[in-house]
């Protein structure tokens, strides 16, 4: 059996809610002086240090120093507000959350291959999408190398948190569209209590801790015992995160509603109950290919920055036998 000692995991680790850009950090002052523009970015810690709140998120004026997404979370409510930002802050600190981007990640790609997700591109209204794929958990795999459901949590985490503040700095009250993928998802599964832990999990540390990031949900291609499986989620779920969900069923309606809110350029084709054959449409305009899938410009970006960590730290990708 394959393991991965606890060195390997470089980070202490802990999903189901919630144009391109260049994700390059800002060169720094070195102990010796001024980078040179020849020189490679060097990142400190101080330069990938985030915190859960951001100028102009209402919490520089708020005399408890809440964000507004808290008070809005809360329906205007003070002290519940403060409670769960508090809870945030707890829980920010508890996984080393505001460095998360900041220790090197050996484990990224094994981890993503384990729990799929990724961002395609924007919406229609310039957001960004994530699309998590919770029923090709590969809990086997997680299983062979050791790699539990908190480490996975973890990584799902640092994606957000790349999103929220290297790809998607600002404005703060930012929003993103969720593409939840049920392909794959039986009763069994369900039944797995590990997969159902983490997928409960998941959800609770999403809506606790990123309040008001969602535009849309769309949980699609769910099958039709569905409903006995929402009641479970349901209660977890703020009321304004259920107004902003729809739950559909594989078809051309569903082929529709993902073209409305995503846009063609970010629709990723294997979601689509018929498949297209767009590639000709897909070209940026230097003729490169650009993918609105898991390898779409948006994740190449984000594992150029996680291979620029590795490098900094004289570390490299872990890779599976027999790979690469």
């Amino acid at each position: 059996e394959a393991t991965i000692s606890d060195e390997t995991n470089a980070t202490n680790p802990e999903t189901l809610e919630e144009e391109e850009v260049d994700a390059e950090v800002p060169p720094v002052e070195s102990s010796e002086g001024s980078l040179s523009d020849t020189e490679p970015t060097v990142d400190t810690i101080a330069s990938l240090t985030f915190g859960a709140s951001k100028p102009g998120d209402g919490s520089e004026s708020d005399p408890d120093g809440l964000p507004v997404r808290f008070l809005k979370m809360q329906k205007g409510h003070r002290e519940k507000a403060r409670k769960a930002f508090a809870h945030t802050l707890e829980w920010r600190a508890e996984h080393n959350i505001d460095t998360i981007l900041f220790p090197p990640r050996p484990l990224y790609d094994l981890c993503k291959s384990i729990f799929p997700h990724y961002f395609p591109g924007r919406d229609v209204l310039n957001n960004p999408i994530l699309v998590q794929r919770p029923g090709l958990l590969d809990l086997e795999k997680a299983h062979k190398y050791n790699i539990t459901m908190d480490e996975l949590l973890m990584d799902f985490v640092f994606a957000l948190e790349y999103c929220w503040n290297i790809m998607e700095p600002g404005p703060p009250d930012g929003v993103m569209t969720t593409v939840v993928d049920m392909t794959g998802v039986s009763l069994k599964h369900i039944r797995n209590g590990e997969m159902r832990d983490f997928i409960l999990r998941s959800i609770h540390v999403i809506s606790e801790n990123y309040p008001q990031r969602s535009f849309r949900t769309l949980v699609i291609n769910t099958p039709r015992w569905f409903g006995g499986l929402f009641k479970i989620i349901k209660p977890l779920l703020r009321e304004s995160t259920k107004k902003k969900m729809e739950i559909l069923m594989r078809g051309k309606n569903q082929d529709n509603v993902l073209r409305k809110y995503l846009g063609d350029a970010s629709l990723p084709r294997d979601l689509l109950t018929v498949a297209e054959d767009n590639e000709s449409d897909l070209n940026d305009e230097d003729g490169n290919t650009s993918d609105p899938g898991p390898n779409s410009s948006i994740e190449q970006e984000i594992r150029a920055f996680v291979l620029r960590r590795l490098e900094q730290n004289g570390m490299e990708m872990f890779s599976e036998p027999g790979e690469g």
